[in-house]
């Protein structure tokens, strides 16, 4: 995947090469010139200090949902004014990690701009929700999280399949086994259908069918159920946020750092592939510890979403990092580290934007 440079060069929207009408005769509710007066309308708000808080943070949300890139300047400096209120803040953060998970999601080649990526037909899912978003004024179903869950679904997808194929062996990877990880199973066993097909049997000649029984209820009392005491969520205070962040951050200084436990895999295969025999030498040293998981108290999913998703992905990298290092020391045990050099350099690469994934929303988060 090509770094992101949706934010040093934000050019023009995608879409200001399209004519006046075909909008309007797509069913759309605005022209590209109609478009781009809203744009600046909403900046203006988002700008003005003069402007109702709930005004300003209702024109951050859209201007996320918009997908032009013209307003990531504006909701940058909103972001970071120490003189913005806190839900306006809040807004035009969120506001900008849709511009990020826009730029994560999109299929490029390196050096490929954001232009001509939204050209190629692998990102044409990604453009159709950029036109409804701009022309027709349609929001995501989960709104404010949409792209910016695509973006971690994409990543986790990615490293869950890796995953899968460095644990199996050669050839016997199951659909039916990705769809139980999945959730498409129900978890019971090895994963067979939940539903069992009714046999069709052959009548026997003269055979009646017994009388159907017709059950009888039984009245039973009404009992009255006890109820069931809620427990009270612990609020999150500032304090334990910047804690859980200074955990993760920890944990990247760790694993994805010069020298880290991620880097010097990098390293060993990359020496593998500059010299096949290296690995005598190699797999002479003791492979790092992998940091255990990450884990949050429960209260975070609504008080702070990005630092969920952060988390996810922080875990993400770990699990392809430890299968990472249990395939480097398969390939040291069975001395066929250059045959195995694609798969290892592969999940490092994916290890690595599982990690940088995560950065990414920590640093989204106020500190």
């Amino acid at each position: 995947m090509a770094d992101d440079d949706l934010f040093e060069d934000t050019g023009d929207f995608p879409f200001s090469d399209l004519d006046d009408e075909p909008p309007r005769s797509q069913g759309g509710t605005r022209t590209y010139e109609e478009f781009v007066a809203e744009v600046n309308r909403r900046i203006a708000v988002l700008q003005a200090k003069t402007q109702p808080g709930r005004a300003r943070a209702a024109a951050a949300e859209w201007l996320g949902d918009s997908a032009d890139t013209r307003a990531i300047k504006p909701l940058i400096q909103v972001y970071l004014s120490g003189e913005t209120p806190r839900g306006v803040k809040r807004a035009a953060r969120t506001a900008l990690s849709k511009f990020r998970a826009l730029d994560r999601a999109l299929v490029r080649d390196e050096g490929e701009s954001v232009e001509d990526a939204l050209g190629s037909p692998e990102n044409e899912a990604v453009v159709e929700l950029i036109k409804d978003l701009a022309f027709n004024d349609r929001k995501p179903r989960r709104r404010g999280r949409g792209l910016l869950y695509m973006s971690g679904l994409l990543t986790i997808l990615l490293a869950f399949l890796i995953v899968v194929y460095i644990n199996a062996p050669e050839d016997t990877v199951r659909l039916s086994d990705i769809q139980l990880s999945l959730g498409g199973g129900d978890g019971d066993g090895d994963g067979a259908p939940t539903s069992i097909p009714t046999p069709i049997s052959t009548p026997i000649p003269g055979a009646t069918e017994p009388p159907t029984a017709i059950p009888t209820a039984t009245p039973t009392a009404t009992s009255t159920p006890t109820p069931t005491p809620t427990p009270t969520p612990t609020p999150i205070s500032e304090d334990m946020l910047r804690q859980q962040l200074r955990e993760l951050y920890g944990v990247l200084s760790v694993v994805d750092t010069s020298r880290g436990v991620l880097d010097q895999l990098d390293i060993n295969w990359q020496s593998i592939f500059n010299d096949p025999t290296a690995g005598s030498r190699l797999c002479q040293a003791t492979p790092p510890d992998v940091p255990a998981d990450v884990t949050l108290p429960a209260g975070f999913e609504d008080r702070e979403p990005s630092l969920v998703i952060a988390r996810d992905q922080i875990n993400t990298g770990l699990a392809l990092l430890r299968q990472g290092w249990t395939y480097w020391r398969e390939g040291c045990a069975a001395g066929d580290l250059a045959g195995r050099l694609s798969l290892g350099q592969q999940t490092v690469v994916t290890a690595r934007a599982a990690f940088n994934q995560g950065r990414t929303f920590l640093d989204l988060i106020p500190q």
